[in-house]
Protein backbone atom coordinates (compact mmCIF):
# COMPACT_ATOMS: atom_id res chain seq x y z
CA UNK A 1 0.00 0.00 0.00
CA UNK A 2 1.49 3.32 -0.93
CA UNK A 3 1.31 6.28 1.56
CA UNK A 4 -2.07 7.42 2.08
CA UNK A 5 -4.25 9.84 3.93
CA UNK A 6 -7.33 9.34 5.10
CA UNK A 7 -9.56 12.26 6.03
CA UNK A 8 -13.12 11.69 7.62
CA UNK A 9 -15.30 15.02 6.92
CA UNK A 10 -17.85 15.76 9.94
CA UNK A 11 -21.21 15.87 9.48
CA UNK A 12 -21.12 19.98 9.56
CA UNK A 13 -18.94 20.14 6.75
CA UNK A 14 -16.74 23.05 8.44
CA UNK A 15 -14.38 20.64 9.90
CA UNK A 16 -12.93 17.02 10.58
CA UNK A 17 -13.78 14.19 12.41
CA UNK A 18 -10.27 12.29 12.40
CA UNK A 19 -7.11 12.25 9.89
CA UNK A 20 -4.85 9.15 9.66
CA UNK A 21 -1.87 8.45 7.79
CA UNK A 22 -0.56 4.95 6.60
CA UNK A 23 3.36 5.17 6.38
CA UNK A 24 4.29 2.34 3.61
CA UNK A 25 7.85 2.42 5.08
CA UNK A 26 6.19 1.57 8.78
CA UNK A 27 3.59 -0.38 7.07
CA UNK A 28 1.39 0.95 10.11
CA UNK A 29 -1.41 3.93 10.48
CA UNK A 30 -0.81 7.15 12.92
CA UNK A 31 -2.90 10.02 14.06
CA UNK A 32 -2.61 12.88 12.05
CA UNK A 33 -1.42 15.81 13.76
CA UNK A 34 -3.31 19.38 13.23
CA UNK A 35 -5.03 20.61 10.88
CA UNK A 36 -3.51 23.41 10.19
CA UNK A 37 -0.32 21.03 9.50
CA UNK A 38 -2.18 19.21 6.70
CA UNK A 39 -0.98 20.91 3.99
CA UNK A 40 2.57 19.72 4.34
CA UNK A 41 0.84 16.01 5.75
CA UNK A 42 -0.96 15.35 2.41
CA UNK A 43 2.22 16.20 0.05
CA UNK A 44 2.97 12.88 -2.17
CA UNK A 45 0.05 11.18 -0.88
CA UNK A 46 -3.10 10.15 -1.63
CA UNK A 47 -5.39 12.04 -0.53
CA UNK A 48 -9.32 9.80 0.46
CA UNK A 49 -12.21 12.18 1.93
CA UNK A 50 -14.83 10.32 3.21
CA UNK A 51 -18.58 11.78 3.71
CA UNK A 52 -21.12 11.52 5.90
CA UNK A 53 -23.21 9.32 3.15
CA UNK A 54 -26.38 11.14 5.06
CA UNK A 55 -25.04 13.60 2.67
CA UNK A 56 -25.49 11.50 -0.61
CA UNK A 57 -28.02 9.17 -2.14
CA UNK A 58 -27.66 5.56 -3.99
CA UNK A 59 -29.85 4.90 -7.11
CA UNK A 60 -30.09 2.02 -9.00
CA UNK A 61 -30.57 3.59 -12.87
CA UNK A 62 -31.07 1.86 -16.33
CA UNK A 63 -28.67 2.72 -18.46
CA UNK A 64 -26.88 1.26 -21.66
CA UNK A 65 -23.60 -0.46 -21.05
CA UNK A 66 -20.76 1.62 -21.99
CA UNK A 67 -17.87 2.88 -20.69
CA UNK A 68 -17.46 5.26 -17.98
CA UNK A 69 -16.34 8.24 -19.71
CA UNK A 70 -19.42 8.29 -22.24
CA UNK A 71 -22.42 7.72 -19.26
CA UNK A 72 -20.81 10.56 -17.10
CA UNK A 73 -21.67 12.82 -20.41
CA UNK A 74 -25.60 11.30 -20.47
CA UNK A 75 -26.24 10.64 -16.71
CA UNK A 76 -27.87 14.32 -16.10
CA UNK A 77 -30.05 13.62 -18.60
CA UNK A 78 -30.96 10.34 -17.30
CA UNK A 79 -31.23 11.64 -13.93
CA UNK A 80 -32.94 14.68 -14.77
CA UNK A 81 -36.58 12.84 -13.61
CA UNK A 82 -35.40 10.82 -10.63
CA UNK A 83 -33.91 14.10 -8.78
CA UNK A 84 -36.52 16.50 -6.97
CA UNK A 85 -33.55 19.06 -6.86
CA UNK A 86 -33.02 18.86 -10.81
CA UNK A 87 -29.51 16.76 -12.18
CA UNK A 88 -27.99 20.10 -13.38
CA UNK A 89 -27.82 21.13 -9.27
CA UNK A 90 -26.07 17.50 -8.78
CA UNK A 91 -22.93 15.80 -9.06
CA UNK A 92 -23.00 11.77 -9.88
CA UNK A 93 -20.29 9.13 -9.24
CA UNK A 94 -20.77 5.87 -10.70
CA UNK A 95 -20.33 2.63 -8.28
CA UNK A 96 -19.52 -0.75 -8.92
CA UNK A 97 -19.94 -2.53 -12.62
CA UNK A 98 -22.88 -2.81 -15.10
CA UNK A 99 -25.60 -5.11 -14.00
CA UNK A 100 -26.73 -6.90 -17.42
CA UNK A 101 -29.54 -8.91 -15.82
CA UNK A 102 -30.76 -5.86 -14.71
CA UNK A 103 -29.53 -3.82 -17.44
CA UNK A 104 -28.51 -0.86 -14.51
CA UNK A 105 -25.71 0.53 -12.65
CA UNK A 106 -25.21 2.11 -9.06
CA UNK A 107 -25.08 6.06 -9.75
CA UNK A 108 -24.12 7.70 -6.14
CA UNK A 109 -25.55 11.47 -5.95
CA UNK A 110 -24.48 14.59 -4.36
CA UNK A 111 -25.71 18.08 -4.15
CA UNK A 112 -23.10 20.48 -5.71
CA UNK A 113 -23.56 22.94 -3.17
CA UNK A 114 -22.47 20.46 -0.36
CA UNK A 115 -19.70 19.01 -2.30
CA UNK A 116 -18.55 22.43 -2.97
CA UNK A 117 -18.18 23.04 0.24
CA UNK A 118 -16.35 20.56 1.14
CA UNK A 119 -13.75 21.34 -1.00
CA UNK A 120 -13.12 24.71 -0.33
CA UNK A 121 -12.63 23.65 3.14
CA UNK A 122 -10.09 21.84 2.41
CA UNK A 123 -8.61 23.90 -0.16
CA UNK A 124 -8.15 26.70 2.98
CA UNK A 125 -6.10 24.10 4.40
CA UNK A 126 -4.29 23.67 1.52
CA UNK A 127 -5.51 19.94 0.82
CA UNK A 128 -6.36 18.85 -2.77
CA UNK A 129 -7.95 15.70 -2.53
CA UNK A 130 -7.71 12.24 -4.47
CA UNK A 131 -11.10 10.92 -3.28
CA UNK A 132 -14.32 12.15 -2.27
CA UNK A 133 -16.71 9.50 -1.56
CA UNK A 134 -19.75 8.60 0.94
CA UNK A 135 -18.80 6.47 4.19
CA UNK A 136 -21.65 3.54 3.03
CA UNK A 137 -19.40 3.17 -0.74
CA UNK A 138 -16.60 1.55 1.55
CA UNK A 139 -18.59 -1.42 2.63
CA UNK A 140 -18.59 -4.19 0.28
CA UNK A 141 -22.50 -5.48 -0.87
CA UNK A 142 -23.33 -8.64 0.88
CA UNK A 143 -24.35 -11.67 -1.32
CA UNK A 144 -27.64 -11.02 0.52
CA UNK A 145 -29.66 -9.17 3.12
CA UNK A 146 -27.80 -6.06 4.42
CA UNK A 147 -24.23 -5.38 6.10
CA UNK A 148 -24.02 -2.87 8.48
CA UNK A 149 -22.03 -1.37 11.11
CA UNK A 150 -22.00 1.36 13.43
CA UNK A 151 -19.97 4.22 13.22
CA UNK A 152 -20.09 6.58 16.32
CA UNK A 153 -23.75 8.07 16.05
CA UNK A 154 -25.27 6.58 12.57
CA UNK A 155 -25.72 3.57 10.59
CA UNK A 156 -23.40 2.76 7.41
CA UNK A 157 -25.64 0.34 5.60
CA UNK A 158 -24.92 -1.46 2.30
CA UNK A 159 -27.69 -4.28 0.57
CA UNK A 160 -27.18 -7.46 -1.54
CA UNK A 161 -27.87 -5.83 -5.17
CA UNK A 162 -25.73 -2.36 -4.42
CA UNK A 163 -27.87 -0.64 -2.30
CA UNK A 164 -26.60 1.79 0.27
CA UNK A 165 -27.49 4.35 2.74
CA UNK A 166 -26.39 6.02 6.24
CA UNK A 167 -28.95 7.08 8.48
CA UNK A 168 -28.98 8.03 12.21
CA UNK A 169 -28.75 5.17 14.54
CA UNK A 170 -32.35 5.42 16.84
CA UNK A 171 -33.99 6.74 13.52
CA UNK A 172 -32.58 3.36 11.56
CA UNK A 173 -33.32 1.16 14.67
CA UNK A 174 -37.16 2.70 14.64
CA UNK A 175 -37.73 2.23 10.91
CA UNK A 176 -36.14 -0.98 10.10
CA UNK A 177 -36.64 -2.81 12.92
CA UNK A 178 -34.35 -6.13 13.20
CA UNK A 179 -33.97 -6.19 9.51
CA UNK A 180 -31.17 -4.56 10.20
CA UNK A 181 -28.13 -5.17 13.07
CA UNK A 182 -25.70 -3.14 13.57
CA UNK A 183 -22.03 -4.96 13.32
CA UNK A 184 -19.14 -3.08 15.32
CA UNK A 185 -16.39 -2.39 13.68
CA UNK A 186 -12.61 -0.94 14.63
CA UNK A 187 -10.98 2.30 13.86
CA UNK A 188 -8.00 0.38 11.82
CA UNK A 189 -10.46 -2.14 10.15
CA UNK A 190 -12.60 1.15 8.59
CA UNK A 191 -9.49 2.64 7.64
CA UNK A 192 -7.96 -0.41 5.33
CA UNK A 193 -11.57 -0.27 3.96
CA UNK A 194 -10.96 3.92 2.98
CA UNK A 195 -7.50 2.58 1.59
CA UNK A 196 -8.74 0.47 -1.21
CA UNK A 197 -10.92 3.93 -2.69
CA UNK A 198 -9.18 3.30 -5.64
CA UNK A 199 -11.18 -0.03 -6.61
CA UNK A 200 -14.63 0.86 -5.41
CA UNK A 201 -15.71 4.03 -6.69
CA UNK A 202 -18.03 6.07 -6.17
CA UNK A 203 -15.66 8.81 -6.63
CA UNK A 204 -17.14 12.43 -6.66
CA UNK A 205 -14.05 14.12 -7.93
CA UNK A 206 -14.90 13.54 -11.97
CA UNK A 207 -15.82 15.57 -14.90
CA UNK A 208 -15.67 19.29 -13.67
CA UNK A 209 -15.06 18.38 -10.27
CA UNK A 210 -11.53 16.41 -11.26
CA UNK A 211 -8.99 17.12 -10.04
CA UNK A 212 -6.19 19.37 -10.86
CA UNK A 213 -4.19 21.73 -10.53
CA UNK A 214 -5.87 25.05 -10.72
CA UNK A 215 -9.71 23.13 -9.86
CA UNK A 216 -10.76 25.00 -7.13
CA UNK A 217 -10.63 28.30 -8.94
CA UNK A 218 -13.30 27.48 -11.26
CA UNK A 219 -15.67 25.91 -8.36
CA UNK A 220 -18.52 27.94 -7.38
CA UNK A 221 -19.48 27.93 -3.59
CA UNK A 222 -22.93 27.27 -2.93
CA UNK A 223 -25.22 27.15 0.10
CA UNK A 224 -25.20 24.33 3.00
CA UNK A 225 -27.10 21.13 1.75
CA UNK A 226 -30.66 20.58 2.51
CA UNK A 227 -31.03 18.42 5.10
CA UNK A 228 -35.27 17.56 4.26
CA UNK A 229 -33.75 15.92 0.73
CA UNK A 230 -31.24 14.03 3.32
CA UNK A 231 -33.26 13.17 5.40
CA UNK A 232 -36.36 12.16 2.34
CA UNK A 233 -33.12 10.06 0.73
CA UNK A 234 -32.90 8.23 4.22
CA UNK A 235 -36.53 7.48 4.91
CA UNK A 236 -36.89 6.14 1.27
CA UNK A 237 -33.97 3.79 1.54
CA UNK A 238 -34.90 2.95 5.48
CA UNK A 239 -38.81 1.82 4.37
CA UNK A 240 -37.30 0.24 1.19
CA UNK A 241 -35.50 -2.15 3.82
CA UNK A 242 -38.59 -2.83 6.31
CA UNK A 243 -40.42 -3.95 2.99
CA UNK A 244 -38.00 -6.05 2.23
CA UNK A 245 -37.65 -7.81 5.93
CA UNK A 246 -40.09 -10.54 7.12
CA UNK A 247 -42.84 -9.55 9.21
CA UNK A 248 -43.27 -12.92 11.11
CA UNK A 249 -46.78 -11.83 12.76
CA UNK A 250 -48.50 -10.97 9.34
CA UNK A 251 -46.12 -13.42 7.26
CA UNK A 252 -49.64 -15.76 6.49
CA UNK A 253 -51.91 -12.83 5.78
CA UNK A 254 -49.42 -10.93 3.12
CA UNK A 255 -48.39 -14.29 1.15
CA UNK A 256 -52.17 -14.80 0.37
CA UNK A 257 -52.53 -11.34 -0.47
CA UNK A 258 -49.17 -11.55 -2.31
CA UNK A 259 -50.25 -14.89 -3.72
CA UNK A 260 -53.93 -13.48 -4.95
CA UNK A 261 -52.23 -10.22 -6.62
CA UNK A 262 -49.47 -12.41 -8.24
CA UNK A 263 -52.45 -14.65 -10.00
CA UNK A 264 -54.00 -11.58 -11.34
CA UNK A 265 -51.16 -10.28 -12.54
CA UNK A 266 -49.37 -13.58 -14.20
CA UNK A 267 -52.57 -15.48 -14.87
CA UNK A 268 -50.78 -17.83 -17.45
CA UNK A 269 -47.68 -18.20 -15.17
CA UNK A 270 -48.14 -22.41 -14.28
CA UNK A 271 -47.10 -22.32 -10.82
CA UNK A 272 -45.94 -20.09 -8.14
CA UNK A 273 -42.09 -20.81 -6.36
CA UNK A 274 -40.80 -17.53 -5.46
CA UNK A 275 -42.95 -14.68 -5.96
CA UNK A 276 -40.15 -12.05 -5.49
CA UNK A 277 -37.79 -13.69 -8.76
CA UNK A 278 -40.84 -14.45 -10.83
CA UNK A 279 -42.14 -10.79 -10.66
CA UNK A 280 -38.75 -9.20 -10.87
CA UNK A 281 -38.37 -11.68 -14.26
CA UNK A 282 -41.36 -10.62 -15.78
CA UNK A 283 -40.83 -7.01 -15.40
CA UNK A 284 -37.24 -7.09 -16.53
CA UNK A 285 -38.73 -8.92 -19.28
CA UNK A 286 -41.17 -5.87 -20.38
CA UNK A 287 -38.69 -3.76 -19.34
CA UNK A 288 -36.52 -5.02 -22.51
CA UNK A 289 -39.25 -4.99 -24.82
CA UNK A 290 -40.09 -1.44 -24.05
CA UNK A 291 -36.84 -0.16 -23.75
CA UNK A 292 -34.91 -1.87 -26.72
CA UNK A 293 -36.22 1.07 -28.81
CA UNK A 294 -34.86 3.71 -26.02
CA UNK A 295 -31.11 2.13 -25.57
CA UNK A 296 -31.10 1.46 -29.50
CA UNK A 297 -31.37 5.87 -29.82
CA UNK A 298 -29.48 6.54 -26.83
CA UNK A 299 -26.44 4.26 -28.01
CA UNK A 300 -26.61 6.70 -31.41
CA UNK A 301 -26.93 9.77 -29.65
CA UNK A 302 -24.02 9.13 -27.12
CA UNK A 303 -22.22 8.73 -30.27
CA UNK A 304 -23.35 12.26 -31.41
CA UNK A 305 -22.05 13.61 -28.08
CA UNK A 306 -18.66 12.07 -27.99
CA UNK A 307 -18.26 13.53 -31.41
CA UNK A 308 -18.92 17.20 -30.83
CA UNK A 309 -16.70 17.15 -27.72
CA UNK A 310 -17.93 20.66 -26.48
CA UNK A 311 -21.85 19.68 -26.37
CA UNK A 312 -23.33 18.44 -23.14
CA UNK A 313 -26.77 16.60 -22.67
CA UNK A 314 -28.82 18.65 -20.51
CA UNK A 315 -31.80 16.30 -20.57
CA UNK A 316 -33.34 13.15 -22.28
CA UNK A 317 -37.01 12.04 -22.16
CA UNK A 318 -38.53 8.70 -24.21
CA UNK A 319 -41.73 9.24 -25.92
CA UNK A 320 -42.49 6.06 -25.66
CA UNK A 321 -45.93 6.46 -28.43
CA UNK A 322 -43.67 7.85 -30.66
CA UNK A 323 -40.55 6.11 -29.90
CA UNK A 324 -38.26 9.10 -30.11
CA UNK A 325 -35.73 11.03 -27.71
CA UNK A 326 -36.61 14.12 -26.69
CA UNK A 327 -33.53 15.94 -26.13
CA UNK A 328 -32.57 18.96 -24.84
CA UNK A 329 -28.45 19.75 -25.56
CA UNK A 330 -26.14 23.33 -24.93
CA UNK A 331 -23.55 24.10 -27.33
CA UNK A 332 -20.89 26.81 -27.57
CA UNK A 333 -22.04 27.71 -30.87
CA UNK A 334 -25.07 27.33 -33.27
CA UNK A 335 -22.32 25.97 -35.84
CA UNK A 336 -21.63 23.04 -33.54
CA UNK A 337 -25.72 22.36 -33.41
CA UNK A 338 -25.42 21.63 -36.90
CA UNK A 339 -22.71 19.33 -36.81
CA UNK A 340 -24.57 17.83 -34.05
CA UNK A 341 -27.58 17.12 -35.88
CA UNK A 342 -25.62 16.37 -39.40
CA UNK A 343 -23.69 13.40 -37.47
CA UNK A 344 -27.11 12.15 -36.30
CA UNK A 345 -28.90 12.18 -39.76
CA UNK A 346 -25.82 10.44 -41.19
CA UNK A 347 -26.02 7.81 -38.84
CA UNK A 348 -29.36 7.20 -39.59
CA UNK A 349 -31.80 8.91 -37.66
CA UNK A 350 -34.64 11.79 -38.07
CA UNK A 351 -33.91 14.58 -36.51
CA UNK A 352 -36.80 17.41 -35.59
CA UNK A 353 -35.56 20.78 -34.45
CA UNK A 354 -37.72 22.70 -31.78
CA UNK A 355 -36.72 26.05 -30.20
CA UNK A 356 -33.13 27.25 -29.79
CA UNK A 357 -31.68 29.41 -27.71
CA UNK A 358 -28.50 31.53 -26.41
CA UNK A 359 -28.21 31.55 -22.55
CA UNK A 360 -25.07 32.09 -20.43
CA UNK A 361 -22.78 31.58 -23.61
CA UNK A 362 -24.09 28.71 -24.46
CA UNK A 363 -26.79 27.58 -27.16
CA UNK A 364 -29.71 25.29 -25.85
CA UNK A 365 -31.23 23.21 -28.36
CA UNK A 366 -34.39 21.11 -28.35
CA UNK A 367 -34.49 18.11 -30.47
CA UNK A 368 -36.84 15.09 -30.93
CA UNK A 369 -34.56 12.20 -32.45
CA UNK A 370 -35.69 8.85 -34.20
CA UNK A 371 -36.02 6.63 -36.80
CA UNK A 372 -37.28 8.00 -40.22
Amino acid sequence: MNDLVVVEVAASLETFVSVNVFSSASSAWHEAVHENDLAALCQNKTVVMVIDGRFAALHQVLMPDLDDAKLLKILPGLMEEKIATGAQKNQFALVGKYNAESGSRSVCVIEKMTLSKILDQASQLGVQPDFVMPDFVLLEPPEEGYRAVLLRDRYVVRQAGGGGFSGEQNMVEMIAGEAIVGENITPTEWLVLAAQAANLGGNFLQGDYARKSNWIAGLVLWKRASYLTVFAAILFAALSYYSASENYRKAENLYAESESLFRAALPDEPRIVNIEAQLRRAALAQQQKDGGEFFALVAVVVQAVEAEPTASLESVRYAQNDSELLLNVSFLSFAETANFNAFLVQAGMRVTEGSSRQESGRVNAELRVGRP
